[in-house]
């Protein structure tokens, strides 16, 4: 998967043994399962292989999970001295364990391979990694590898962001929803509601009517939309396909957000993805250029 620019928009799958980006800058967590007791050296590495942790850490049979505070965001590398892992030790970032990247045994000691920790990682996925999804309800996108923008408190966002789509089309922003949901129906005071769940009445009118893409068949299938519950994905598992659908979108005055509706109610959910949400992903729509 790839920009127009020819860039990669990221990494298609999450793959265990290796790199894997992390949700929440500074915050590391380490898991350990020991076969006995033992004093375990911890060295934590820069990419210029400045060593910006090192401590001997007392470790229990069993499971232990380790935190650290790194930070700033960027690669890093995790080395671990003992002689008693079970087979992997796994490295965890953020505030929600679901993004793990776990190393394979080497000797004398294990090391991870080097991993990202950032707030805007760049994955995308079929969801439960199966492309027969793929081609039913398409791919789920972080907002990096969406939209081509690292995202942050300073950065402003264009009124139109070309991001995954082909040349001659814009990932939907919010001005473009709000004109299909005007077309579709919802007064001017519901379009403008934010951060609200009831929201206009017309979220069925968008939903295929197929139960092979919804649980239910309330959706009219409307030809000209006709959106399939594609499901999230989000700390770590894939939820709720056939449930609903949330699709990425944008506006200057409130960064990244959101479009979602849910098998059983009328309502269009229109609100932000917050920072702690960066690494989970979701449908896109393009609409071509004007």
């Amino acid at each position: 998967m790839h920009y127009e620019n020819g860039q990669p928009a990221g990494i298609p799958e999450r793959e265990a043994g290796f790199r894997e980006s992390i949700n929440m800058p500074g915050k590391l967590m380490v898991n350990v399962n020991l076969l006995r007791t033992e004093n375990i050296q911890v060295d934590i590495y820069n990419t210029e292989g400045k060593q910006v942790y090192g401590s001997t850490l007392n470790g229990n049979a069993g499971g232990n999970e380790m935190d650290f505070i790194i930070g700033p965001p960027g690669f890093y590398l995790v080395t671990l001295g003992s002689e008693t892992f079970k087979s992997t030790f796994k490295v965890i970032g953020g505030d929600y364990p679901g993004v793990v990247a776990t190393s394979m045994p080497s000797t004398p000691e294990y090391k991870s391979e080097p991993f990202e920790l950032t707030s805007n990682p760049r994955f995308y996925y079929d969801y439960n990694n199966d492309p027969v999804n793929d081609e039913k309800f398409g791919k789920l996108y972080t907002w990096a590898s969406a939209t081509n923008v690292e995202y942050g408190w300073n950065v402003k966002l264009d009124s139109v962001i070309q991001g995954i789509c082909p040349n001659g089309w814009h990932i939907a922003n919010d001005t473009d929803w709000m004109q299909l949901e005007l077309y579709k129906g919802m007064t001017p005071d519901e379009i403008n509601l934010i951060f609200v769940m009831n929201r206009g009445t017309i979220g069925r009118t968008l939903q295929s009517s197929d139960t092979t893409y919804w649980n239910y068949n309330w959706g009219t299938g409307d030809a000209e939309f006709s959106a399939r519950g594609a499901g999230i994905f989000r700390q770590g598992e894939f939820v709720l396909l056939k449930e609903q659908t949330n699709w990425l979108t944008y506006s200057p005055k409130w960064g990244p957000m959101l479009r979602n509706i849910t098998d059983g109610t009328g309502s269009i959910i229109r609100t932000q993805i917050h920072f702690n949400q960066m690494d989970w992903a979701y449908s896109v729509r393009c609409v071509k250029d004007y």
